[in-house]
């Protein structure tokens, strides 16, 4: 399925055509670990409108996750890791200011950022984004400035409103310890992209009380390199606390009344959370990760199940997951003030 190597900037429209025609190439090729076919799903009865997704193939099939201790654990050679997989997996290389390049049979070069399929999907045209892919010294699941620019353009390559990007820290229910995103389209509007909002200062906001998580909410002020040092601000207080989290990127209604009124723009949504300390194991309901955060609920079990989730059956897994107020009015203290902050140099470190 691999095509000739050409290098293109090319309009979002274009993205999508190529990057859902290249995965279900790959599906024919029988590169998964299962054939997915259209996974059911239903938009649940309530006001926090989360989407079931039912998909028992994963649940059975889908690698081993690892387990993990602390958000920090260093990168291990000897572990799975996504310099492991076939070149056939690779779809396509993203380069940095939204272009990207379409993969060929070709020696890698280590620079190369990797959309790869993912092998256990979730829905349809799941993919990996897997900064500096065959780079020898290893990148541990912590987000990099160089990395989350680029989950930046993932993003915005897209002119898909239900596309949008992802990342599970360690003890956040992240598989593997190698630095990468996952992105995809969700079979309808992410109940996240409307959710509402409480200003804090600048561009940082909140989620409402109203909802099943705390979550900070970075909004979008014009360009992506603005963006995403925002959400780093962020990124550095947890990473600093050793605090696990999940982030969002998405499309969303502006949480600003005047700048982008009417618009669909990015937002992104962080969620710091208690550690999940071990070996992820696939709940017969759903683990509480990036995307249920998000409100889209993946379920591994039986029909039954999946027909009789409800809202309210919902919100008790979340009540698992959340920070006490104490630690949480403590992150909110340091993260205003990193925003607050004179200081020009990075939150984090470049890699």
């Amino acid at each position: 399925m691999c095509v000739a190597l050409l290098f293109l900037c090319l309009p979002p429209l274009q993205f999508d055509t190529a990057i859902q025609q290249y995965w279900q190439a790959a599906m024919e090729h029988g590169y998964f670990r299962y054939n997915l076919t259209k996974p059911a799903s239903r938009v649940l009865p309530g006001p926090m409108k989360f989407i079931a997704l039912h998909n028992v193939d994963r649940g059975k099939l889908r690698r081993p996750p690892e387990a993990f201790t602390h958000i920090q654990q260093p990168f291990d050679w000897d572990k799975f890791h996504f310099g492991k997989v076939k070149h056939r997996e690779v779809l396509m290389k993203l380069l940095p200011h939204i272009r990207w390049i379409q993969s060929e049979t070709h020696e890698d070069h280590e620079y190369f950022n990797d959309v790869l399929i993912n092998d256990s999907p979730i829905e349809f045209a799941h993919v990996l984004l897997v900064p500096h892919r065959g780079m020898t010294d290893g990148s541990p699941q912590i987000v990099s400035e160089y990395g989350l620019r680029l989950a930046v353009d993932l993003l915005l390559l897209s002119s898909h409103r239900n596309w949008f990007v992802v990342f599970n820290s360690l003890c956040a229910f992240a598989s593997v310890n190698h630095q990468h995103y996952q992105a995809m389209y969700s079979p309808s509007p992410l109940p996240v992209q409307a959710w509402e909002t409480v200003l804090v200062c600048n561009s940082l906001y909140r989620l409402s009380d109203t909802y099943h998580s705390f979550a900070f909410v970075v909004s979008w002020r014009g360009n992506g390199d603005q963006f995403a040092l925002d959400i780093l601000r962020v990124l550095k207080v947890l990473v600093a606390n050793g605090i696990a989290h999940n982030l969002v990127l998405v499309r969303g209604e502006s949480v600003s009344s005047i700048l982008y009124r009417n618009m669909l723009v990015p937002r992104a949504l962080i969620f710091p959370r208690k550690h999940f300390v071990g070996k992820k194991q696939q709940s017969s309901e759903f683990n509480v990760a990036a995307l249920e955060l998000a409100g889209m609920l993946v379920m591994y079990g039986d029909d039954a199940e999946f027909e009789s989730m409800t809202e309210a059956k919902a919100k008790p897994h979340f009540a698992d997951s959340q920070l006490n107020k104490s630690v949480l009015d403590g992150l909110m203290q340091e993260v205003v003030a990193e925003f607050n902050s004179t200081a020009e140099e990075h939150p984090l470190p470049s890699s």
